[in-house]
């Protein structure tokens, strides 16, 4: 039974600081991005050490970030952000919910940071990480710990989700109103975005929520269908992985313009690190 983690942590800039993630044997891929100020850090393996090393990762960034110095791009609830729980091949979702409480619980007892729940809740309803970001401690108070945020760390949104696909398209030639246009025509269940306003253009940051049925390449072509003669594309870049059956549905021509190879696939990671998908 395998798991898969995705610990978002509140740094993207102390490359030094942030290598030392590399050394962990179940860090499969590590993204950082110092404009977002932000890092994705992917775990994988079975429950006990998924936990373990969730629980390492999101210790040392609360040693490290005080989230009242913290200015990024991105938008964040605590030093340690978000943190995923997913259930790979035959592995029940009954496990993942199981990884979220264990986490969350530990989490608090450990390092008093509070945690708000995404995805399935206890009560059958479906909580939406836009949601929580909303509303966390107005209407949303913690699921686990509190009721008052970490005075440096401020709070953890824990979640249950399939697998996903982080993926971003950069755009020069258009401010950002046109940017948040674009997101919000694009924008559906099966396809988050958000406009940010970077360096080098305005970047159309997406989250695929289900990556078989809405892929990259379909974001893309998505996002570009509302360009108009201004708009030029600076690049695309895919944060984290992409499941190998996702990978396989877009044309081979187009996966080094959309930031994509087999080698960023999670299963290449998994096997890399000699991580069985069970």
């Amino acid at each position: 039974m395998t798991l898969v983690s995705a610990v978002n942590i509140s740094e993207g800039r102390d490359e030094p600081w942030l290598a030392g993630y590399d050394a962990f044997s179940l860090v499969v891929d590590r993204h950082s991005d110092p404009e977002h100020h932000r890092s994705v850090v992917t775990i994988g393996g079975e429950f006990d050490e998924i936990i373990e090393t969730a629980l390492a990762v999101a210790g040392r960034a609360i040693d490290q970030i005080d989230l009242n110095e913290h200015h990024g791009l991105h938008p964040r609830l605590g030093s340690v952000d978000v943190v995923p729980f997913v259930a790979l091949g035959n592995t029940p979702v009954h496990d993942a919910l199981a990884a979220r409480q264990r986490f969350a619980e530990r989490l608090f007892e450990e390092f008093e940071v509070p945690s708000f729940f995404y995805g399935p809740l206890t009560d059958g309803s479906v909580r939406a990480l836009p949601e929580l970001r909303r509303d966390a401690f107005t209407t949303i108070t913690p699921d686990m710990g509190g009721p008052d945020p970490h005075p440096r760390a401020g709070a953890c949104a824990v979640g249950v989700r399939r697998p996903l696909v982080a993926w971003n398209l950069l755009v020069s030639g258009i401010d950002l109103a046109t940017g948040k246009a674009i997101a919000k025509a694009v924008r559906s269940t099966q396809l988050r975005a958000i406009a940010l306003e970077m360096k080098d253009g305005i970047q159309i940051s997406c989250n695929l929520i289900d990556p078989s049925l809405v892929t990259p390449a379909d974001a893309f072509d998505a996002i570009y269908a509302q360009f108009d003669w201004r708009a030029h594309i600076v690049r695309c870049e895919l944060v984290g992985t992409i499941p190998e059956q996702v990978l396989n549905k877009i044309d081979p021509e187009r996966w080094e313009s959309l930031d994509l190879s087999p080698e960023a696939t999670l299963e290449a990671r998994f096997r890399a690190k000699g991580i069985a998908i069970a």
